[in-house]
This record gives C-alpha cells, sequence and structure tokens, in this order.
C-alpha cells in the first residue's frame, strides 16, 4: 500500500493534536514548574512532530513511487524486525527491576541500534557511547532533575 507512510503521519498528527488538547484539560491544584501537564505536554508535541515529519516524508513516498522509482520489499523483514523488537520489549521489562536502568537501558537502546539500522551503516562504537550517554542523561534527569527513583539492580 503506498499510502501507508501518510496515513501513518496523520495518525499521528491526530492523536498528538488529541493528547495535546487532553494536557490542556488537566487541572492543577497548585502551580509548579513541573507541573502535571508537563510530561505529557512534551509528548503531545513530540508527537505532533513526529505525525508532521511523517506525512512530509509520505507524501514525498507517494511522489517518488509514482514516478517509478518504488522499491519492493515483501514485508518480511519488517515483520522479523517488529516481533524481534517485541521480544526486546517484554526482555526489557523483565529486567529491569533485577538488572537495573542503567545497565538494562543502555544494552536496550545498543540492540534497538543494531535492529533499527541499515547494516551497512552500522557503527558499533558510536551506538555504544550513544547507548550510554543517553542512558546516564536519562538517569540524572530523573534522579536529580525530578527527584524519581529508577530501579538500581546490581549497580545499587
Amino acid at each position: 500500500m503506498k499510502k501507508k507512510e501518510l496515513i501513518l503521519g496523520i495518525i499521528f498528527l491526530i492523536c498528538g493534536v488529541f493528547f495535546c488538547i487532553g494536557t490542556m484539560k488537566i487541572k492543577l491544584h497548585f502551580q509548579t514548574e513541573l507541573s502535571a501537564k508537563f510530561i505529557p505536554g512534551i509528548l503531545s508535541f513530540i508527537c505532533i512532530v513526529v505525525g508532521i515529519s511523517q506525512c512530509i516524508h509520505g507524501v514525498a513516498y507517494l511522489r517518488t513511487s509514482q514516478q517509478g522509482f518504488e522499491k519492493k520489499d515483501d514485508g518480511k523483514q519488517g515483520l522479523y524486525s517488529v516481533l524481534l523488537l517485541l521480544v526486546m520489549i517484554f526482555v526489557y521489562t523483565y529486567l529491569l527491576s533485577r538488572v537495573g536502568f542503567l545497565v538494562d537501558s543502555s544494552i536496550m537502546l545498543f540492540l534497538l541500534m543494531i535492529l533499527l539500522s541499515p547494516e551497512n551503516q552500522r557503527n558499533y562504537l558510536m551506538f555504544a557511547a550513544i547507548s550510554v550517554v543517553s542512558t546516564v542523561i536519562i538517569y540524572y534527569t530523573f534522579r536529580i532533575g525530578l527527584d524519581l527513583m529508577l530501579p538500581r539492580g546490581i549497580l545499587g
């Protein structure tokens, strides 16, 4: 189906708009810098941006496929990736409290980058560095910035 990229973008855009409307309806009992609207607001913004980006990508894909440049794909690789991703998510959530956020998330991000990148563009050293640095940044953002605990696991 040639229009699935565009349809996916429209779905993301609609979900982002509804999420934004729902975020605006959250009633606050007191005003702080990081209120209950903060994270949902960021997520709705990201969803809208992704939707717009996907719509642009979908329109570009439609234009190239109409010009005869469409790439043939039997869909088996995509299905394999989705199934593997689901297994990875289940293993990640199972091990999160046992292994801890830092180790589990670093490994998960590294494996996701390998799974989602084309074989000819894999840079394992860069993937490892990005995984560790981003996990540490996320951990300290939650721990110090938001004063929330994440599972420590074997490092605790």
